[in-house]
């Protein structure tokens, strides 16, 4: 197998792991279709947390072969600083993924914790 394949595989596998621990009920065996449909649609507000969990996991791998390239750099000046640079750079858009999705999942609410608009008199709709 080629490298690439066996990445592929690992990743796969992760994220059928991933799958399995937060959505058990997804997989269960149903006696119909509408119980399936049912269980899918209950689960799939669970989907953030996976997204939180796969970026996490991608940005901390993404940032170790940033570190090695950097390093590389400091070694040897045949490999370009822009490489090592850029993998840092997405492994921290990487991390700071559920931070941002957090913010902007609060950003609509009217009447939240995190959301609270101030009311303006003048409207008179408050």
């Amino acid at each position: 197998m080629t490298q690439r394949a066996i990445t592929f595989a690992i990743i796969s596998s992760i994220a059928l792991v991933g799958c399995s621990f937060v959505a058990p009920e997804a997989f269960a065996a149903t006696s119909t279709v509408n119980d399936s449909i049912a269980n899918v649609g209950e689960n799939i507000r669970d989907t953030p947390i996976l997204v939180n969990y796969i970026s996490y996991i991608m940005g901390f791998g993404i940032g170790m072969t940033g570190i090695g390239k950097l390093r590389q750099h400091m070694e040897s000046s045949q490999v370009p600083l822009k490489d090592g640079l850029a993998r840092v750079s997405l492994a921290g858009l990487f991390v700071s993924l559920p931070s941002v999705m957090e913010i902007l999942k609060n950003t609509g609410k009217l009447k939240g914790t995190a959301g609270d608009y101030q009311c303006i008199e003048a409207l008179n709709s408050c």
